[in-house]
């Protein structure tokens, strides 16, 4: 029997809106990078939501301005990590 397929391999879109795009059009370095930062969570979240592991960020016009593929947490670096916090609370 196989097991069914976890993630989509079409990426999670997501389109900036008109105020975000002009943000991001008149945006130095820095003030896209933050604007990035906070899309990239946000979507980061809606493409795991929709079973993704990539997503694209377009500005209003269509224009491909990032994309990202996520990475599974490795389970060993995260099993060690709560036996830390766990053993400072103890």
């Amino acid at each position: 029997m196989h097991e069914p397929k976890r993630y989509c391999s079409e990426p999670w879109r997501y389109t900036m809106t008109a105020r975000e795009s002009q943000f991001w059009r008149k945006g130095d370095r820095s003030q896209r990078q933050r604007l990035l930062e906070c899309l990239a969570a946000r979507v980061l979240g809606e493409a795991v939501d929709h079973d993704r592991n990539r997503f694209v960020i377009m500005d209003e016009g269509g224009e491909i301005v990032a994309k990202g593929k996520i990475q599974a947490p490795n389970l060993d670096d995260e099993l060690e990590r709560m036996d830390r916090a766990q053993n400072r609370l103890n």
